[in-house]
């Protein structure tokens, strides 16, 4: 597969390094707007750059990762399915549910694989857990729980202020849930499925910002299965990441990427640790972002040779972003 990237801010790197790493994938250029960051990235990457994506896309690719504001993928998506390019988009896909189904509507009318970049179910200790949960070890799945903390400087304003999208309802979406702990909610999804019911609160307590900095409420699965989640970019701890899913069996409970520990109503008990190293000069990440972009970049390119849905699709991360929003819309009424 002929890999392009569409954007080169931060997260680009983490599809670069993906694209040298996964097995079928070929990065082939990049694009951007701003000539100076564009080149830059060529010349890291060893391939050939863009200030126009059409004319990459022209140039000869097969798939395209848009690592683009929140605000400019419908754009980007919709000219990559028209050429016939399949799309591996950042989350969120967007930052309306109707964008996400016109660009859905696009790529199913031009015939082309949507993707949509949730790395953390690729994790192996995620992946340990779905398998949990699809042999029935757990029993029933009733209750399901998601903290995130993730701190985020008040006082740097390059983050927000200096990116001129970051921390607006318009352009960016949403705040700490609908950027951050939405990895989060992803996975609280992909194991207890759809919901149903959502009530929520949010507020901004430390930052400069129109979206919220902290989150919380409650979900109700079409299982009938409950969940809470909590979020925060204010609290005084790098990162934290932690989810866990009770079952009529059993409990486990998910730990940012690198641990998995079951206990079960006999009182046994398992421990899985993943312990990769994150520093890997093959791929240069932290634990927020983790490893999962090899793999989830690797399943994509599987399912455009095999012509199946990618493991996490348009549709998928069209729900999740409608139960943000739905969390929103709970929180202001």
């Amino acid at each position: 597969m002929r890999y392009g990237i569409v954007g080169c801010g931060r997260i680009h790197r983490n599809h670069a390094q993906a694209a040298l790493a996964a097995d079928g994938v070929e990065l082939v250029g990049v694009s951007d707007v701003d000539e100076e960051r564009a080149a830059a990235s060529g010349r890291e990457w060893n391939v050939p750059f863009y200030t126009d994506y059409r004319e990459m896309f022209a140039a000869g690719v097969d798939a395209v990762g848009v690592c683009l504001p929140h605000h400019l993928h419908e754009e980007v998506c919709v000219a990559a399915a028209q050429a016939g390019v399949h799309v591996f988009c950042e989350k969120p896909l967007a930052t309306s549910v109707e964008e996400c189904d016109r660009i859905i509507e696009a790529c199913d009318d031009n015939g082309v694989k949507l993707a949509v970049v949730f790395q953390h179910r690729f994790n192996d200790n995620a992946q340990a857990l779905r398998r949990l949960l699809d042999s029935g070890r757990l029993g029933r799945p009733v209750l399901g729980t998601a903290l995130f903390q993730y701190y985020k400087n008040p006082e740097d304003t390059s983050y927000f202020a200096g990116s001129g999208w970051r921390g607006t309802w318009e352009r960016e979406g949403g705040g700490v849930l609908n950027t951050h702990a939405v990895h989060a909610l992803d996975l609280l999804c992909w194991f207890l499925g759809e919901v149903k019911e959502t009530r929520g609160a949010i507020a901004t307590l430390t930052h400069s910002t129109e979206v919220e900095d902290t989150a919380g409420g409650v979900l109700r699965f079409e299982s009938g299965a409950l969940a809470t989640i909590a979020a925060s970019m204010s609290v005084g701890l790098k990162f934290e990441s932690r989810i866990t899913i009770s079952g009529t069996k059993g409990v486990a409970v998910l730990t940012d990427s690198r641990r998995l520990d079951v206990e079960y109503l006999n009182g046994s008990r398992e421990t899985h640790v993943f312990d990769e190293p994150l520093d890997d000069p093959s791929f240069q990440t932290n634990l927020a972002y983790g490893r999962g972009h090899i793999a989830q970049l690797a399943d994509f390119a599987d399912a455009i040779a095999h012509d199946r849905a990618p493991m996490s699709d348009g549709r998928s991360a069209r729900h999740v972003l409608g139960v943000v929003k739905s969390f929103y819309a709970s929180a202001r009424n």
